[in-house]
């Protein structure tokens, strides 16, 4: 608890008002300086929790995949943010409101992989006081989404951002590429087979040639006897 501070006045008597000593110069000069003094430790004890009391970044996390990047905050008290886009090249800031830049948040930097499909790296600082801005520099346009989760389990505020493709992957040919790049046997396999069936054969047949036969008939007249 800061040190409230106390200023105390007394009433003057007309004839202490009065006192040529009250007036002199230097006497008025320390009272000035009493009261500022006073009024600037009062005003350090009012303002000087405001600071004290920023929220703490507890934990950064970074996801990336094909469908979306998602990057989590996660904060002892609930945080307020303003988001905006700007082309030429792509960036995505985010301005977040009640924070003081830590080493925590400063961790965000190294969190950015280079395999990462939609962020190339990320710029922390401090833009006015309580104030932090994040710059992601992206490789393309994004739709991002901005939201918050309160504590749950082990998790304590989360400050969430996912930052989606405008234009998304086609999720069938993602899956025909995840099949050949998982099955590389398989693909090659199949391109040395020939057509499928009902196509043609895979022989050729030769046609059968055209044979013609001489049929000889016998007759046997008979003798009229029997046989021996």
């Amino acid at each position: 608890m800061p040190r409230s501070t106390e200023i105390r006045t007394q009433s003057l008597t007309q004839a202490e008002l009065n006192s040529p000593r009250l007036k002199s110069p230097q006497l008025k000069s320390h009272v000035r300086r009493v009261v500022l003094k006073a009024g600037g430790t009062l005003f350090l004890s009012v303002f000087a929790p405001l600071a004290a009391n920023a929220a703490q970044i507890l934990a950064v996390r970074v996801w990336p995949s094909e469908d979306y990047t998602r990057v989590t905050l996660e904060n002892d008290s609930e945080l307020k943010t303003t988001h905006f886009l700007v082309k030429d090249p792509n960036r995505l800031v985010i301005d977040i409101e009640g924070l003081e830049l830590n080493a925590t948040l400063r961790q965000l930097v190294a969190k950015i992989q280079g395999d990462d499909p939609y962020i190339k790296q990320v710029r922390v600082g401090q833009n006015r006081p309580n104030v932090v801005r994040l710059v992601f520099d992206l490789k393309e346009e994004i739709n991002p989404q901005v939201f918050t989760l309160p504590p749950v389990g082990g998790y304590q505020h989360r400050l969430i951002f996912d930052l989606y493709p405008v234009n998304p992957p086609d999720p069938i040919a993602a899956l025909i590429n995840e099949w050949d790049k998982n099955h590389p046997g398989d693909a090659q396999s199949k391109a040395r087979q020939g057509p499928p069936d009902g196509k043609h054969d895979a022989w050729p047949k030769e046609d059968a040639p055209d044979v013609t036969r001489m049929l000889t008939i016998v007759l046997d007249p008979g003798h009229g006897g029997e046989d021996p």
